[in-house]
Formats: C-alpha cells, structure tokens, sequence
C-alpha cells in the first residue's frame, strides 16, 4: 500500500479519489484566477469605453460651443450694421417712423397702444 507524506497507509481507491479531489481543486483554483483576469479585462475595457464617451461628449460640448461663439458672432455683427445704417439714415429712419405712424392712426392706435376713437365712438 502507498503511504502519505504523514504515513498514512490508502488503498487504491482511497489514493484515485484523493487524487481525483486534488485535480478539481487545482481546475477550480485555474477557473477562479481565469475569471479574474476576465473581470479585470472586462473592467478595464468598460473603463475605456466610458473615457471615450467622455472624451466625445466633451469635444461635442466644445463644438457647439465654438458653433454657438459664431452664430452670436454672427447676429452681433448684423446688428452692428442694422445700428450703423439708421444711424447714417436718419432721413431714412424719420421717413420710416412716419409711415408706422400713419398705419397706426389707420388702424386706430392711440399712443398709449389703445384703440383710438377715429370712426365714433367706442364700442363695449
């Protein structure tokens, strides 16, 4: 009969079953540190993952932004040159400002945005 390394007698079926429990063990132990490295290759490509996301997501910010500096930009400038026309047509302007005038006595606004009383008087 074989001995353990305490001197312990095992017959041949005892040693293929303690032999059998030590192979699994070992397995187990290689499964175990397989699914570690899986985890960790998992998380670190999650990881990844998530800093491009952030990464794009802050570019698009920077984007829209920039987009955003030109459109105002944009509408600045309009109005830079709307301001600068009436101001160098001021004949334009009071010309303007007379015909609005002339629309709102024909529709019968008062200066204070009422109706006026042109056509009699007025009705509840």
């Amino acid at each position: 009969m074989a001995q353990d390394h305490n001197g312990r007698n095992f017959d041949p079926g005892t040693r293929a079953i303690l032999t059998e429990l030590r192979d699994l063990h070992l397995e187990m132990r290689a499964d175990r540190q397989q699914d570690r490295e899986e985890r960790r290759e998992e998380r670190r490509q999650s990881d990844e993952r998530f800093e491009r996301l952030i990464r794009e997501r802050h570019e698009d910010t920077r984007r829209r932004d920039a987009a955003m500096q030109r459109a105002f930009k944009d509408i600045h400038t309009v109005g830079v040159a709307i301001v600068k026309t009436l101001n160098g047509n001021t004949r334009i302007l009071k010309s303007h400002t007379r015909i609005l005038e002339r629309i709102d006595r024909k529709l019968g606004v008062r200066g204070n945005g009422g109706p006026g009383r042109q056509n009699g008087p007025r009705l509840p």
